[in-house]
């Protein structure tokens, strides 16, 4: 064996001595195997920034261009690796390949980033001998290389008959970008795309050379109107960047043309023009411009935070186009001021519910201590509608010094101010008000406004981590008020929980106030969250004399079992087992019997089957035995099947039992795969 792997090593190593070099392997490239030129590659990047080394390489491939057996895909190929390594040596060698159409694409590319002059003159030299879309290419590459000695040579194609020709050089011109070749743009008689694409190109390239009062010139020439659009608007935005002092005269005048392209194009600038008196200049073509442009103005004098820019915008308020509206409503909000609040919440207060939408969010957006106190004021003494929504938007604007002002407006007596009023007290009242809000709530009068008032406070206790001292006044309360009273506060317990209001709430369930108890049993069944509550709701399933609370606590205790998915199966299958023990009503076993899917443990398959010969239940039992029987998969998660002895017995059961043919050709199939 070790002779074996001697002799495999000693080929391997004769045949790496017998493989030609690179350079000469890739004389016969036939466009397949890549080998060589991978080897070649790896030389380039091993050479890094050492002359010597890429000299060595250019050498090896200028050798592969001129040996008389190389291919045309070698040519192609020496011609890409250049690309990389080439420098003057290899550009006569490069430059004969100029003119072949099959190798003129790969010899400019290896010209055109070749840093040496030398690489820009052969170029220049292949113009007056290469014709049609080999001298294209040839024009493509010297203004891809912006050579500025073909300036006048590209200049002298701009009247070529040859179309391609003449756009090539226009293009090429823009891409060099110098005074010389923007001289010679000027010349050009069209005012096409290629035409100003090319005057904008060369802008760039003065703007680049830190040229920017040239690059101005340049762009106002392409800013004329018999540019197309696409033209127009980058000459825009470049005079616009540019800082150009004829920027917002060109802007202006935009505005004022018909709708088009340009027109929304020039009211974009206005957010970036710092020139105060672009207000002025720019009222007078606003009013004749067209819905488009007049919203992205305004949107513009918005992001720009021009307060001059409000006046536009309130008069805009009532614009037929609603894009002129919505933004004219986030303008006024930014910059209108307190003046602004009360066209505002008008909106606001109107039934559109688009415009209704953006009111309200421009007036919780709007900046400036005037504004919030012009909120306040109108949200005490405005009409009612508008109080209605200036109530809720102060909470939006969560500022704690509103605090008084709920306060009072929720001891109002109109019902709808009032509760508006207890809504924003659930989302800002903070635990040194608790006491306060209870005293509120047990003077309530109108029903509305105390359902309101338990809301508010059960959300104001769910924000204190301590849920027993955030309760602490309610506690407090709950053994002096009245019975309709202590049903809020029940409600209030119930909702907010807690070891004390736990206690509390099972201390009513044995109220000889029906209200009272009835509300302690609705609140444990259909608010409480944890499983803290399953022993009283169990203990009022099993013995409860009245069948509505009987029906209501254990439809609560399922409801928690249920959402408990934190707890063990083997504790979820005891659970339901007592449950399945309480049950009178077809309902309820259904719903523990599809819960009991959740577990998949052997013990629930057991308690499902108990129920199979149930009458009314007993399909409701064998489907569940085949759900855990069988692999599921419910919200993304898999579930395994449930194996063993008792499942087989609960399937068999299934087959011999229940009548419905589905489930027993389930149960078949099941037993079948074992």
């Amino acid at each position: 064996m070790k002779t074996a792997l001697l002799a495999l090593s000693l080929l391997a190593g004769l045949a790496v001595a017998q493989t030609p070099d690179p350079y000469t392997a890739l004389r016969t490239y036939d466009w397949q195997d890549r080998t060589a030129i991978l080897a070649i590659q790896q030389q380039i990047v091993a050479a890094g920034p050492d002359a010597a080394k890429l000299r060595a390489v250019e050498s090896g491939l200028v050798g592969v261009l001129t040996a008389a057996d190389s291919t045309p895909g070698a040519r192609s190929a020496a011609c890409r690796l250049l690309w990389m390594a080439g420098g003057e040596a290899c550009v006569p060698a490069v430059a004969k390949l100029l003119g072949d159409p099959q190798l003129s694409d790969p010899a400019r590319f290896a010209l055109e980033r070749n840093p040496s002059a030398a690489a820009g003159a052969a170029l220049l030299a292949a113009l007056g001998s290469t014709t049609g879309g080999v001298r294209v290419g040839v024009i493509n590459s010297l203004g891809d290389r912006r050579e500025p000695t073909s300036v006048g040579a590209l200049g002298k194609l701009l009247a070529n008959p040859d179309v391609a020709t003449a756009q090539a050089a226009v293009t090429a011109l823009g891409q060099i970008g110098t005074p010389a070749a923007v001289a010679a743009l000027r010349g050009v008689a069209a005012k096409d795309l290629v035409t100003g694409q090319a005057l904008v190109a060369a802008a760039d390239g003065l703007a680049a050379a830190g040229r920017a009062a040239d690059a101005g010139a340049v762009l106002r020439l392409a800013v004329d109107a018999t540019y197309p659009s696409v033209v127009r608007a980058a000459a825009v935005r470049g005079l616009v960047a540019l800082r150009d002092p004829q920027a917002l005269a060109t802007v202006v005048a935009l505005l004022g043309e018909p709708d088009s392209f340009e027109q929304r194009t020039a009211a974009r600038q206005v957010a970036v023009l710092a020139d105060p008196a672009t207000i002025a200049q720019i009222t007078a073509p606003l009013a004749k411009a067209s819905p488009g442009t007049q919203a992205v103005l305004l949107t513009a004098l918005q992001e720009r935070g021009e307060a001059a820019a409000a006046p536009l915008a309130l008069a805009a308020l009532g614009h037929a186009d609603a894009a002129v509206r919505a933004a004219a409503l986030r303008c006024a909000g930014m910059v209108g001021g307190a003046a602004a609040v009360r066209p505002l919440a008008e909106v606001a207060a109107q039934p559109d519910k688009a415009d209704k939408a953006v009111a309200r969010e421009a007036l919780a957006r709007a900046p400036g201590a005037g504004v919030a106190q012009a909120i306040a004021t109108l949200a005490m003494q405005g009409p009612p509608p508008v109080r209605l929504e200036l109530l809720s938007i102060l909470a939006d604007r969560n500022q704690q010094g509103s605090l008084p002002l709920f306060k009072t407006a929720a001891r109002e007596a109109d019902p709808k101010i009032a509760s508006e009023a207890w809504k924003s007290l659930g989302r800002m009242a903070t635990p040194a008000d608790q006491a306060e809000l209870v005293t509120m709530l047990l003077a309530a009068q109108d029903e509305a406004v105390a359902d309101a008032a338990q809301t508010a406070i059960i959300a104001a206790s769910r924000r204190i981590d301590d849920r027993n001292a955030a309760l602490a006044p309610v506690l407090a309360a709950v053994d002096t008020a009245q019975a309709e009273q202590q049903v809020l506060l029940l409600g209030i317990l119930a909702g907010v929980g807690g070891d004390q209001a736990l206690a509390t709430l099972t201390k009513a369930t044995g109220s000889t106030a029906e209200d009272v108890k009835k509300a302690a049993v609705d609140g444990l069944a259909n608010a409480w969250e944890d499983a803290k509550a399953l022993p009283v709701l169990l203990k009022l399933a099993q013995n409860e004399t009245d069948r509505v609370l009987k029906v209501t606590a254990l439809r609560g205790y399922l409801r928690i079992v249920g959402q408990d998915e934190g707890a063990r199966p083997e504790v979820r299958v005891e659970r339901l087992t007592a449950a399945l023990a309480a049950a009178t009503r077809v309902q309820e076993k259904q719903n523990a019997l599809t819960i009991l899917r959740a577990c998949r443990i052997g013990p629930a398959v057991e308690l499902a089957a108990k129920y199979l010969a149930d009458a009314e239940v007993g399909n409701d039992a064998a489907a569940t035995v085949v759900d855990l029987a069988a692999p599921q998969e419910r919200n993304r998660k898999k579930l395994a099947a449930v194996k063993g002895p008792a499942v087989k017995a609960a399937l068999q059961q299934v087959v011999e039992t229940v009548k419905d043919g589905k489930l027993q050709e389930q149960a078949r199939k099941l037993l079948a795969q074992g």
